[in-house]
Formats: structure tokens, C-alpha cells, sequence
């Protein structure tokens, strides 16, 4: 266990300062958040470096996934974007004023190797805006050298309600 974050109330983001160094190979994070009370609601993650700035920019973040909702949708989609932060749930759709929980899970690989592009892999479950239940996995990466020192996570679209966020590290 590297470190984390919990809290009961609403905040505008979160940073895991200082969690990736040379001791560790590999990564294991895992989010849980519940909705947001703004609909449409969408957690965002970004890489930051050692002075909790966030790294990249617009159309840096490339990452390609698959989402299957259930209930009234029911249907299964390829998503791939270019944007500011990583979006693992593509639909956009966490929040709808109810208390509808998310869980996220990311994999990280060797993210302070000198002239890598960090990456990223999830895998997500939650109750979806206007569907019953969903999950999406994929993985991304910056399109960018860097040597990032932790993550940040806000969401668009509202607030981090009732999250806990927690990080541990793979030796080699």
C-alpha cells in the first residue's frame, strides 16, 4: 500500500502526490465513488508531476476502450478519444441526482522509465445515467515523454462524492 485519499463530502478534485518512484514496477489503483447530484457526470484522471502540476494538455490524453450498458440501452460500443484527462466512463453518464456508485480499477506499468509514454489500463463498473448497469475497460496513454509523480481526479460535470481512493506498488 503506497497511499490514498477518502472522504465523505463533495470535492473538486483529489491528487495523489508522490505515489510512483523507482521502487515500483507496476501499479494497482482503486476508486470508488458514488454519482454526483449534477447529471452527466464523468470521472476525469490526469497524470501530475512533482509539484502536483497536471502533465499534458488538450488531445495529449489518447485512450481507446469498450462499454456494454444494461436496461433500456443494452448495448455494447468501441469508444476512442483524444482529450485533456483519461475518461473511463466514455458515456459521460455517472451522475443523475441519486446516489449510484462507481467502482474503477487501473493498472499502471514501469511509469518513471526515462523516454516512456505513461499508459494506463481499467476496468469499470457502475450504475449508468439512463441504463441500469455497465462496464467499461480500455487503456490509454499520454501522448507525451514524462516522468509523472502521482494522479489527479476530479470529475466533469460536479463533484468526488464519497469517494475513498487507494494506490499500491508491484516491486520487481
Amino acid at each position: 500500500y503506497i497511499g490514498g485519499s477518502q472522504g465523505t463530502g463533495q470535492v473538486s478534485s483529489v491528487n495523489l502526490s508522490s505515489v510512483f518512484s523507482d521502487t515500483y514496477v507496476a501499479y494497482y489503483c482503486l476508486v470508488s465513488v458514488a454519482a454526483t447530484s449534477t447529471s452527466s457526470s464523468y470521472l476525469k484522471v490526469k497524470f501530475i508531476d512533482g509539484s502536483n502540476n497536471v502533465i499534458g494538455s488538450d488531445g495529449d490524453y489518447k485512450y481507446a476502450g469498450y462499454e456494454h450498458t444494461g436496461g433500456s440501452g443494452g448495448a455494447g460500443a468501441a469508444f476512442y478519444h483524444s482529450t485533456d484527462a483519461f475518461l473511463p466512463l466514455h458515456t459521460s453518464a455517472q451522475g443523475n441526482s441519486t446516489n449510484l456508485p462507481a467502482d474503477y480499477h487501473f493498472w499502471f506499468g514501469d511509469l518513471t522509465d526515462s523516454g516512456h509514454k505513461p499508459h494506463i489500463s481499467w476496468q469499470t463498473s457502475a450504475y449508468f445515467h439512463g441504463y441500469d448497469f455497465g462496464w467499461t475497460s480500455g487503456s490509454g496513454a499520454l501522448n507525451s515523454e514524462a516522468t509523472p509523480a502521482g494522479l489527479n481526479f476530479t470529475m466533469g460535470g460536479g463533484n468526488l462524492r464519497e469517494y475513498n481512493i487507494r494506490i499500491w506498488g508491484r516491486k520487481a
